[in-house]
């Protein structure tokens, strides 16, 4: 299971999910979710699950429940952060007992 943050448009998942069998594609603004759902049908994705996610421990932690991932083999993301007060957050979830790559 591939992990993307703040995916956007989805671009840089459309892409990883090429050479994944499963990718988690995440942001936490409802226009970009649905901007991103439209992009992955247009492209008929199959392998990829489209979800709203805040960074943070907490929400880690409910979203691997919620959606039983199991093992995160990689994080990934791009140009991801804007403001100051999303540093910490992200460092959150890096931080996580994944035992995972990470491109940011």
């Amino acid at each position: 299971m591939i992990l993307e943050l703040g995916a956007g448009a989805g671009l840089l998942g459309l892409v990883a999910s090429q050479f994944c069998k499963q990718l988690l594609m995440t942001d936490n603004q409802q226009v970009v979710l649905d901007l991103m759902t439209k992009n992955l049908k247009f492209a008929k994705k199959n392998n990829v699950i489209v979800k709203s996610f805040s960074w943070g421990q907490e929400q880690a932690q409910q979203l691997e429940q919620e959606l039983q991932i199991g093992k995160i083999d990689m994080i990934i993301g791009s140009d991801i952060i804007f403001w100051p007060a999303s540093v910490n957050p992200l460092v959150k979830i890096i931080n996580l007992d994944y035992d995972t790559q990470i491109f940011l």
